[in-house]
C-alpha cells in the first residue's frame, strides 16, 4: 500500500525509515521508494476493506467492528505502531517489530471519518475511541479523529506485485485499483 495525501497541490506519502522505533514521517511520493510501500497484513475477518481508484478505502462494517483491522507492514518487517501503547493525542506512530498487538492493528475510515486511518483504543472508558493518522512536520502521530481535517485523509493505492517488480529491476508502477492483495501504497489526500 502506498498511503498519501495531496497537500498545497503536492502528492506526500508515508515513508518509514530502517531503524525499529524509528518515527514515521510524511514526503514526497516516489512510488520506487521502497521506504513508501507498505503491506497490509491479515486483517480481522468482521467486515470488509477495499481500495478504491483513486479515492478512500471503501468499508462496510462487520456485526462486531466498524472495520476490519490491519497490520501494515514496511519492507524493513517493522509494523506500524504506536509508540509505547500511548492513548494520547501526539503519540508518534513508529516502525516496530511485528507483535499485532492492539497499538499495531489499524482500522481504515468508515462514512463517519472517510480516508482516516486509525488505531482503536480498546481500554475506552468513557475517553477518545479511536486516534486517528496525523500528517504533521513533525511527523505522523495520532490525534482524535476529524472528519474532515485534510492532515488525517489518506488515498491506498495497490501496488501489484511491488516485490516481483524490484526483483526484476523494473520501474515499479503503482495504480489505484479495487481490492486489498499486494503491495500497496497509502497517500495524504
Amino acid at each position: 500500500i502506498l498511503a498519501s495525501q495531496m497537500s498545497n497541490g503536492v502528492a506526500s506519502c508515508l515513508q518509514t525509515s530502517e531503524g525499529q522505533g524509528s518515527r514515521e514521517s510524511v514526503r514526497p511520493c516516489d512510488p520506487s521508494n521502497q521506504h513508501q510501500l507498505f503491506k497490509m497484513g491479515h486483517c480481522s475477518t468482521d467486515g470488509t476493506i477495499d481500495l478504491v481508484a483513486g479515492g478512500y478505502a471503501k468499508v462496510s462494517r462487520g456485526n462486531f467492528t466498524y472495520s476490519p483491522y490491519c497490520p501494515l507492514m514496511s519492507h524493513a518487517r517493522l509494523c506500524l505502531d504506536l509508540e509505547k501503547e500511548q492513548i494520547r493525542a501526539g503519540t508518534p506512530i513508529i516502525g516496530y517489530h511485528c507483535a499485532l498487538r492492539w497499538n499495531q492493528l489499524f482500522g481504515f475510515g468508515g462514512d463517519d471519518k472517510p480516508g482516516s486511518i486509525y488505531i482503536n483504543n480498546p481500554f475506552s472508558l468513557g475517553e477518545i475511541k479511536q486516534l486517528c493518522l496525523t500528517a504533521q512536520q513533525s511527523g505522523v502521530v495520532v490525534h482524535a479523529c476529524q472528519a474532515s481535517y485534510p492532515a488525517q485523509q489518506w488515498i491506498g493505492q495497490l501496488c501489484n506485485a511491488a516485490a516481483r517488480a524490484r526483483e526484476l529491476g523494473r520501474e515499479l508502477k503503482c495504480a489505484p485499483a479495487p481490492g486489498r492483495r499486494g503491495g500497496a501504497a497509502m497517500a495524504r489526500r
